[in-house]
């Protein structure tokens, strides 16, 4: 069998349960909670300076390395170009000496050239002897001024 509250009272006859508080404890509890949003905000506040001043040091340490790589680029660059132009000074240096070996060598042939003519043509012409002159120019390692060189031969 269940007993039904409405048609039994309790022994203690009809009773309410209201829960009092004071007004000092709800205006301290209201001011508790205050503190603590207070608190819990003063709280994100500061971790989010932290986390800001932390990034802030982190941009400022990456702009200092992008500006070492920069650096050192731009000396490779340079190191490069001064390569390059010492490069290029020292081949020209040696088309230089080339053409002039060649020059030589071409002389050379011709005074050969002309000696074996004229011991073909035999001792009958030898009686007139002459000075014959070749000339050439030849540059220098600078390619600025020229120097003439003279070979002498009797026939």
């Amino acid at each position: 069998m269940i007993l039904n509250k409405d048609e039994y009272e309790s022994v203690f006859g009809n009773t309410e349960t209201e829960t009092a508080f004071s007004e000092s404890l709800q205006s301290s509890d209201s001011s508790s909670r205050a503190t603590f949003r207070t608190s819990s905000r003063r709280a994100d506040a500061e971790a989010n300076l932290a986390a800001k001043i932390e990034q802030a040091k982190a941009m400022q340490q990456m702009r200092e390395q992008q500006a070492k790589l920069n650096k050192l680029e731009s000396e490779l660059k340079l190191k490069e170009a001064q390569m390059l132009a010492e490069i290029k000074l020292k081949l020209d240096e040696e088309k230089t000496r080339l053409q002039q070996l060649l020059a030589e060598n071409e002389v050379k042939v011709a005074v050969a050239l002309v000696k074996a003519y004229n011991a073909y043509d035999g001792p009958e012409n030898c009686e007139q002897k002459t000075d014959h002159k070749v000339q050439y120019l030849c540059q220098n390692n600078e390619s600025t001024s020229c120097a003439i060189s003279t070979f002498k031969y009797k026939t």
